[in-house]
């Protein structure tokens, strides 16, 4: 009876660890609002960041496969540089990428936007 029980308790928390392990693990959690990168582009400058939001506008650098396009959340807006397919304006999307910043002088940065890594 006690062997019994601890395989059902062995079962029972494998099962929670595997079901927490596939909802942190997905791309589903730690969205970053567009205000707290473009506020503080120095803390996340270089480090991978999701966000989330309606694409404003977008354009193709011609003969290239860079694609250019403004990502607005309900706190700002940021800049995108991808290649691949051009997403359409309006269309609601959410984006994983690396933070990088065009030009520095002393305490000031210009041009925050990021590199594309992933999008859906």
């Amino acid at each position: 009876m006690k062997r019994r029980r601890s395989i059902v308790s062995l079962i029972l928390y494998l099962t929670l660890g595997l079901t927490l392990t596939a909802l942190f693990g997905c791309d589903y959690f730690g969205f970053k609002k567009i205000k707290d990168i473009t506020d503080s582009p120095m803390k996340f400058e270089g480090k991978e960041v999701k966000v989330r939001g309606i694409v404003e506008s977008s354009l193709r650098i011609p003969f290239t496969e860079t694609v250019v396009y403004t990502l607005k959340d309900d706190s700002g807006s940021i800049m995108v540089v991808a290649t691949g397919a051009k997403p359409n304006n309006g269309d609601s999307m959410k984006v994983k990428g690396l933070v990088s910043t065009a030009i520095k002088i002393g305490d000031e940065t210009f041009g925050t936007h990021i590199k594309e890594i992933k999008r859906w």
